[in-house]
């Protein structure tokens, strides 16, 4: 199992457990925009994982989805400040 497949897979038990308990827990609300915040960083692993595994075309729509993704992020963090 590669690197990328490993993390990615720690994500995914990360937000199933998020999820879980935010549905036992009514007043539980980690970030308001916690979506935003980590669907780009899956983007960038299934971006890599893709390029690796020679699908090319695929991984490249993977990372350039991350690249829109992560710069609208960064614009929201600096508005915040």
């Amino acid at each position: 199992m590669s690197l990328f497949r490993k993390i990615t897979l720690l994500l995914a038990i990360i937000s199933i457990f998020l999820f879980s308990y935010r549905l036992m827990n009514e007043n539980f609300d980690p970030l308001p925009n916690f979506i935003f915040y980590f669907l780009p960083v899956v983007f960038l692993l299934f971006g890599f994982e893709n390029v690796k595994a020679k699908h090319r075309s695929e991984g490249f729509i993977y990372l350039l989805t991350f690249v829109i993704g992560f710069s609208i992020v960064i614009r929201d963090l600096f508005n915040l400040i």
